[in-house]
């Protein structure tokens, strides 16, 4: 009861809105170099919040390096020994607000981890899924498992999806937001989850071009509908006089199948990334097709026409999972700044470090230092 109380509170249900989060998309590139071990993710508007280019109500983001000596950890009646040392992108301020430390005594404003990246290199991401509905809470509550704390509890006991498998099965995910969940590792990897009319379904996926899956996620429709929309496409385009255009909208199938059309032109293109910089740029091109522009933006799956309360991307991440580290970048600081865990100093540490909000900080280089004299201009 106090639990449900705490969810259900106005200030919680601030927190926890970005985990209901509207458009978001999420993929693995599949370099077959094997030198470089990469995926995307993006973060796309809170409609319900009104977010939007003056937002009534903006909600902004921290990302928290969370080290490994700080013991137990407990949610709800849950506990757990944190083993590993993490990045994680949680709920920072609401309309000036701060709620980063808000701590509803159950439940606290940093459980809510949207994104993140363990020191092992398993990450775990959040994203919408309308249709979603979790199980019914099991008699013991030490193994009910609040929905939106599934990536905290992953990243700070995990280093692989088996693992995470494994230990899924011994829970019962329970509440609401409508999200299904994803966790990659450094094989690239993914386990998606999703909770239907009560009952969990996992998919491992392998990012084999459909054999298991094709090494994306989106939203609704589930997953595995996703999947097979993506074979009956490549289906269409094998016939002999095919015509298959790339869906341009904004909707959660046509960003899932466009994800798919570049990331196949990069990932069977002859000419190999041959450095890091050329392998975080070529993830950086798949994450720009499905970047959502501001303003009332048509063929996106917002559920308001009001001004400002349409769906936009607020920040876009690519994770290194070999050597762990994010890139990040958000809708009005487009440049990539890095986070990577080997250089924050984590271990047998108990202070949390934080970066926020994500929109400040550098957003440009100034290139007038880069030029150098080279000579006359003269003929």
């Amino acid at each position: 009861k106090l639990l449900l109380r705490a969810v259900t509170s106005s200030a919680m249900r601030v927190v926890l809105a970005p985990a209901a989060a509207s458009a978001c998309s999420h993929f693995v590139m599949n370099f077959t170099t094997g030198d470089f071990m990469l995926s995307g993710r993006s973060m796309d508007g809170i409609e319900e919040l009104g977010a939007g280019f003056k937002p009534q109500g903006e909600l902004e983001f921290a990302l928290h390096a969370f080290p490994t000596g700080r013991g137990t950890q407990r949610f709800a009646a849950m506990s757990w020994e944190q083993s590993y040392a993490y990045l994680g992108v949680t709920p920072y301020k609401y309309d000036g607000l701060p709620i980063d430390k808000w701590d509803g005594h159950v439940i606290s404003a940093r459980d809510v981890v949207l994104e993140g990246l363990n020191e092992k290199g398993l990450a775990c991401g959040g994203l919408t899924l309308k249709e979603s509905e979790f199980e019914k809470p099991g008699l013991d509550p030490r193994r009910n498992l609040v929905s939106f704390a599934i990536c905290k509890w992953g990243l700070e006991q995990f280093s692989t999806v088996d693992e995470v498998q494994e230990a899924i099965r011994k829970v019962h995910v329970i509440l609401p937001p409508t999200s299904h969940y994803v966790f990659t590792d450094a094989s690239g990897r993914s386990l998606v989850l999703e909770w239907l009319e009560g009952k969990r379904q996992e998919y491992v996926d392998h990012n084999d071009e459909g054999e298991t899956g094709f090494g994306i996620l989106t939203n609704d429709p589930a997953y595995e509908w996703q999947v097979e929309n993506v074979k009956h496409l490549k289906w269409k385009m094998g016939l002999a006089r095919s015509a298959v255009a790339i869906p341009g909208g904004f909707y959660p199938d046509e960003r899932f199948q466009r994800i798919w059309f570049a990331k196949r032109a990069i990932e069977t293109d002859p000419n190999k990334p041959s450095t890091y910089q050329e392998a975080v740029g070529l993830v950086t091109e798949v994450l720009n097709t499905v970047a959502v522009p501001h303003g009332g933006i048509y063929a996106a799956d917002a559920s308001s026409t009001k001004p400002g309360q349409g769906d936009f991307t607020q920040f876009q991440i690519v994770r290194d999972h070999k050597d762990p580290a994010m890139f990040f970048r958000t809708a009005f600081s487009p440049s990539w700044r890095r986070a990577r865990m080997a250089d924050l100093g984590l271990q047998n540490s108990t202070a949390v470090r934080t970066l926020a909000p994500l929109n400040e900080g550098p957003w440009f280089i100034d290139a007038a230092a880069e030029f150098r004299s080279s000579g006359s201009s003269l003929v």
